[in-house]
């Protein structure tokens, strides 16, 4: 009997406990994760006359979902190598915003191609040094976000560095710089808006084009990087530089190659053409590559079977 005691005694408190109501289990508090943003570049370090690329990932580590209110890669700053910003931002468009709503555990990336960027090297180039990329963004979290419940902030930064050009890469852009002084000085392109060239000057950056492909300035040339060159690239040209030009992904300059070919599709006398060249360029790239990928996305009105359909 003395040993019921104790059983009796505690059966006693627990319904005490549960009369009062002090037994009553309360939800656990879930220890709040963290929102985080981060910076992939292609490389480590970019030399002049380099476009400069960034993918901006953002990754919910909650408990809860998020929304967004503004996308990072549209709320960025550059910060010059002398500490003050770089404020002249180019013709490029924003780049298209991540999902704007993410789930708990869910990660969305945003590209940002920052030859957009003006400097006082020429019409898009970083000039040598270090800077630092800024990016923040709001966002709502927790089950009440359609309420607009629960706004937060996160604001993050990185450094990239842009480096003389060495060898092979200092002949060409010595070159371009030749090439580019012939109507002016090179600080008179330093403003929005197309840029006039004389037909001296068109034809040797033509020049450096076919013979420097896979160079950053020879590459950018050839296919009318930022529409500073010329407004009208042969679409040959788009094809030898998907033919000779190694893509560095993220945000590839091959994207953006493909998508001003379709822009271009609307031109009636051009389709086929443009459809060789996508025929051509489904064989470099696979399923699975970026690049790939972006152009079977592109294309996706004329791909059946990974083929194109004429």
């Amino acid at each position: 009997m003395r040993q019921m005691i104790p059983i009796i005694e505690g059966f006693l408190l627990a319904m005490l406990l549960s009369i009062c109501g002090c037994n009553e289990k309360k939800p656990q508090r879930l220890v709040p994760g963290e929102v985080t943003m981060s910076f992939v570049f292609s490389e480590s370090q970019f030399s002049t006359g380099e476009a400069v690329c960034v993918a901006i990932e953002v990754t919910n580590g909650t408990s809860d979902d998020i929304a967004f209110i503004d996308f990072p890669a549209k709320n960025i700053e550059l910060i010059g190598p002398d500490g003050s910003p770089i404020p002249r931002f180019q013709r490029a468009e924003y780049p298209r915003p991540p999902k704007m709503f993410l789930h708990s555990g869910e990660a969305s990336v945003s590209e940002m191609n920052l030859i957009g960027f003006f400097e006082n090297f020429g019409p898009g180039m970083l000039s040598p040094g270090k800077y630092r990329l800024k990016s923040r963004f709001s966002y709502y979290r927790g089950k009440e976000i359609a309420f607009k419940q629960q706004k937060n902030d996160l604001a993050d930064s990185t450094e990239f560095e842009i480096v003389d050009p060495t060898g092979g890469e200092k002949e060409v852009f010595d070159e371009y710089i030749a090439a580019m002084s012939i109507d002016g000085s090179i600080e008179d392109y330093l403003r929005i808006g197309p840029v006039e060239l004389s037909d001296e000057a068109h034809a040797k950056l033509d020049e450096i084009a076919e013979r420097y492909p896979q160079s950053p300035i020879g590459s950018r040339i050839l296919v009318n990087d930022m529409l500073i060159w010329y407004r009208n690239v042969p679409l040959d040209r788009f094809m030898k530089f998907f033919e000779s030009v190694e893509p560095k992904c993220p945000c590839c300059v091959h994207k953006y190659v493909i998508d001003r070919l379709i822009k271009r599709y609307v031109i009636a006398s051009e389709r086929d053409r443009i459809l060789d060249i996508a025929e051509e360029a489904l064989l470099i790239y696979p399923a699975g590559s970026p690049v790939g990928d972006h152009l079977r996305r592109a294309f996706a009105f004329r791909i059946e079977d990974d083929r194109i359909i004429r």
